[in-house]
């Protein structure tokens, strides 16, 4: 769910706990979940696609601009971003489900 390049780049290493509800059920080291209503051609077709381009445009959002300086995203940066996260938060959504 949550690309291991996002977890490098921001330096996380020790392994995710993971919570049902408020109960405990382990660690992982990555935030990822396996969704059986996603099939092989959009997880390594268009998801694939889609993640690839989202990772130069949200690395130097999520790590942060230079001091005094800003990340000014140009429209394409912004419309993939935007992508990213909707395509995110409904596989978020569809994970409360399992």
């Amino acid at each position: 769910m949550i690309a291991k390049w996002i977890r490098k780049a921001l330096r996380i290493t020790e392994p995710v706990k993971q919570y049902s509800g408020t109960t405990y059920v382990g660690a992982a080291e990555t935030l990822a979940i396996v969704f059986r209503e996603v099939c092989i051609n959009c997880n390594t077709g268009w998801m694939e696609r889609l993640e690839s381009a989202t990772r130069p445009v949200l690395q130097p959002v999520l790590l942060g601009a230079a001091p005094d300086t800003s990340c000014v995203l140009n429209p394409d940066q912004q419309a993939i971003l935007a992508t990213w996260a909707v395509k995110t938060s409904l596989l978020l959504t569809l994970s409360e489900f399992h």
